[in-house]
């Protein structure tokens, strides 16, 4: 493995020059304390709490990105010309090919294993003969998250990239550093119902709002998880792409009453979603800033806004107005920030109905019918994102799964 040495500009091997044979430091430091507690103040009701700190195990599938780096792992063009074709006795003639220069995936020198404080407080109060209700507050904070950036993204400008890169004999330099930040806050209430004349009834609701600067390590459809300035990181603290302001579920079990021959043994449930539509990031499918945004695991550009897009009448066709976004002039980027739109909302119910038959002692036949979005609700997919791509941007291809069903057969012995 090679890692990239700052002071030279140069690929190292890992193990020598100072730099550990992992590419990061060990860290012994780490404090993780966790606290909770339960107090009964009125019968049937508790009052409840914690708060601790957890680590993560370390972005070990970073580390094997630096066995991807020159000296050891160099990437050679061979092509044929009409002069010097390629040939089985010569296929590798220099005539024929050239050395890009080099990407880099690198650790930042001082990366650390990132740590999430949680915290949470909650009521809780048992109904006689209604079933159990709670309030709670839950949030979270994540502190020196894995997050990336191209240290050798130069600044926009007309002139060929690689001239004004800081690092000119490499293309982008992918580091990952432990610099991300999160926090999320949550009102959640609950309702829990035991079995009783023959149902079970489980719902819950979950107010809440997630920001952060990265919310994956990799590209997602939502966003690209990379800067388009990897010089202001600041500028990508948003809304989560996982964040959901409202989602509420409805769990049901109900035993159906009888004892005949033909309707002992029935058991129907069902379930129901619904939540809040996804944030999502616009973005340009060309490099149009010059600095190396070209996509893939690297940054995109974006579109500048010139007012809300929101529209009240969102339908595949135009979930945004696209006319309130613009191309910005060549070389600069575009101020349009991370995830300012929100996505489609989803809405689901899925039902089930069984029955059991008993065969012999400890052997029972279960027959199963399920149906999974039985409304065949259409629950949209996000729209195309690209501001650049006038004939597709804003419009809405494709939806999650419609209306399934299965049936099964489950012999227990």
């Amino acid at each position: 493995m090679a890692t990239f040495d700052f002071q030279t500009g140069q690929t190292v091997p890992v193990g020598t020059g100072g730099f550990s044979r992992s590419g990061t430091q060990p860290k012994t430091d780490d404090f993780g304390p966790r606290v909770g507690f339960a107090w009964s103040p009125l019968t049937n009701t508790v009052i409840r709490g914690g708060y601790g700190i957890y680590y993560d195990s370390g972005m070990f599938v970073v580390n094997p990105a630096l066995y991807f780096n020159p000296p050891f792992f160099t990437i050679s063009v061979y092509f044929p010309s009409a002069t010097s074709p390629i040939t089985l006795a010569n296929p590798f003639a220099a005539a024929n090919g050239f050395v890009p220069p080099a990407a880099l995936s690198i650790l930042s020198p001082d990366f650390v294993p990132a740590y999430v404080q949680h915290w949470n407080m909650n009521i809780q109060r048992d109904v006689p003969r209604v079933g159990v209700f709670t309030i709670a507050y839950a949030g979270s904070k994540g502190t020196h998250l894995p997050r990336s950036l191209d240290i050798n993204q130069p600044f926009p400008g007309p002139d060929p990239v690689e001239s004004r890169a800081p690092y000119p004999a490499f293309s982008n330099i992918l580091m990952t550093e432990s610099g991300g930040n999160s926090e999320y806050q949550s009102l959640q209430l609950t309702f829990r119902r035991k079995l009783a004349a023959g149902l079970t009834v489980l719902a819950a609701y979950t107010h809440s709002k997630s920001i952060d600067d990265t919310s994956a390590f990799l590209p997602t459809s939502a966003d690209q998880n990379f800067p388009q300035d990897s010089h202001n990181y600041r500028l990508e603290r948003a809304l989560s792409s996982y964040d959901m302001p409202d989602r509420a579920t409805v769990a049901l079990v109900y035993i159906i009453p009888g004892r005949t021959l033909w309707t002992r043994g029935f058991q129907a449930s069902g379930i129901i979603t619904a939540q809040s539509g996804q944030p999502f990031t616009l973005m340009l499918s060309t490099d149009n800033s010059n600095t190396g945004n070209t996509g893939g695991n690297f940054g995109v550009d974006r579109p500048n806004v010139l007012f809300n897009a929101t529209l009240s009448n969102a339908t595949p066709q135009e979930w945004f107005n696209v006319s309130a976004f613009q191309i910005p002039a060549q070389y600069t980027w575009g101020d349009a920030g991370r995830n300012i739109l929100r996505g489609p909302g989803l809405a689901t119910v899925d039902l089930s109905l069984r029955r059991t038959f008993s065969l012999r002692e400890r052997k029972t036949l279960t027959a199963e019918a399920q149906a999974f979005n039985t409304l065949n609700r259409a629950n949209f997919n996000l729209p195309d994102a690209f501001a650049d791509q006038p004939l597709t941007f804003g419009k809405i291809f494709s939806a999650k799964d419609p209306r399934q069903i299965q049936f099964a057969l489950r012999l227990s012995f």
